[in-house]
């Protein structure tokens, strides 16, 4: 059993994405076969804003509202607890 004090060792360094959505259901994602590479807006709850190389792994398109993408960060960054989130598409650009 865990201890219930017990912190990862990088915990410290962990930030949350401001601009991060929420995760869209499963069945409305459209994955990208292959990716593609972009440079996508973080912005960290505290070092701020700050633009990152990563791929486009997913979209969700909403009718009536603008696209949302799943980008991976390209680089290990201490600061995410996951590889990548998603994001609004107007914070995404194509390299």
């Amino acid at each position: 059993m865990t201890d219930p004090a017990f912190r990862h060792p990088v915990a410290s360094l962990w930030q949350k994405c401001i601009n991060a959505l929420e995760v869209p259901p499963r069945r409305e994602q459209r994955d990208l076969p292959h990716g593609a590479l972009v440079r996508a807006r973080w912005v960290w709850e505290r070092d701020g804003e700050q633009w990152l190389d990563g791929r486009v792994m997913s979209v969700w398109r909403r009718r009536g509202y603008e696209d949302v993408v799943l980008v991976h960060r390209l680089h290990r960054d201490a600061r995410g607890r996951t590889h990548g989130e998603w994001l609004p598409a107007h914070d995404v650009r194509r390299l």
